[in-house]
């Protein structure tokens, strides 16, 4: 029973090795590739075209996008709490001098933060 256990535990031993070589093997090819599609300075040859699409589809995120919020149609960002995590944390990191703070007094409100500009201009009434 021993042997037989042993001899199946080789057998899949072997069939690891086979598989992890042919996966070597095309890693070694895609990098080769890659690399001789950037030396002809021509990269989107070295990317698939998933991956290019990929690419082009993707944007930075601002900081501010991890909350509620919008642009005022006097131009400015208003930003308010999804939980009172971010409450805090608009209060504490994101609140300046210049904005302007909205709180209810209410349980589970959320913290609205009117982000001012710099200049010091009149806040709209």
């Amino acid at each position: 029973a021993n042997v037989a256990l042993l001899h199946e535990q080789r057998k899949g031993m072997q069939e690891k090795v086979r598989k992890t070589e042919g996966q070597m093997a095309k890693a070694v090819k895609m990098a080769e590739k890659k690399l001789k599609g950037k030396a002809a300075g021509n990269e989107t040859a070295a990317l698939g075209g998933a991956e290019k699409q990929l690419l082009a589809k993707r944007r930075k995120k601002f900081w501010f996008q991890k909350f509620f919020w919008f642009i005022s149609s006097d131009r400015l960002l208003v930003l308010a709490g999804r939980d009172a995590q971010q409450n805090e944390l608009l209060w504490r990191r994101y609140l300046s001098p210049t904005d302007i703070y909205v709180h209810a007094d209410l349980a589970g409100a959320a913290t609205v933060v009117i982000k001012m500009p710099k200049g010091g201009i009149e806040p709209p009434q």
